[in-house]
């Protein structure tokens, strides 16, 4: 699994760092992701923790494979 933090989220991801087959890295203050989004197969879900806490689940290969793909560009300018 590979995870992205916003930099004020370390503590979670210094959690999961210890966890097997699971990579963390590190967004700069300059990119924001304000919420998670967790994606598998041809899902993706749409996570917003604020008070209630909610979620989409959105069923669609081209949806995915576009998160996925901004996911990997995230992914490459993130600090590990």
């Amino acid at each position: 699994m590979k995870v992205l933090y916003n930099k004020e989220a370390k503590k979670y991801g210094k959690t999961r760092e210890n966890w097997p087959l699971t990579r963390v890295k590190y967004l700069d203050e300059k990119q924001v992701v304000p919420s998670a989004i967790n994606m598998f197969l041809d899902y993706s879900i749409i996570f917003d923790y604020e008070k209630p806490v909610s979620c989409i689940l959105i069923k669609s290969k081209n949806v995915t494979h576009n998160f996925i793909s901004y996911f990997e560009k995230l992914w490459k300018d993130a600090k590990g």
